[in-house]
């Protein structure tokens, strides 16, 4: 006979709340939609993210309509602009800014 821990249904338990008393000593925190072990640090923005989506969409379809290797690479470079748009950030562009400041 297997045991659960899960209580059975029509057993109700009352309990009394009040407002607003919730565990005051555990801070609340934001997740954040970048996955873990990559920087969420924003560094494209407005336009120009505006602009590596469109781009990007441009370089996609150019990929499916040529096929073959130039079509794949193109295809790649697409999917890498609408990421690049879609985030907000840009690896080589957080490099590129390290190297010149």
């Amino acid at each position: 006979m297997v045991q659960t821990n899960q209580p059975q249904q029509g057993n109700v338990t009352a309990t009394s709340t009040t407002p607003n008393a919730g565990p005051a000593t555990q801070p609340q925190t934001q997740t954040s939609p970048v996955k873990s072990g990559t920087s969420s640090e924003i560094n494209v923005t407005g336009m120009e993210r505006v602009i590596s989506v469109a781009g990007g969409a441009l370089l996609l379809s150019k990929g499916l309509r040529k096929g073959g290797l130039f079509g794949l690479i193109s295809l790649a470079m697409g999917g890498a602009a609408i990421y690049r748009g879609m985030t907000g950030h840009c690896e080589m562009k957080k490099k590129m800014m390290q190297k010149m400041g």
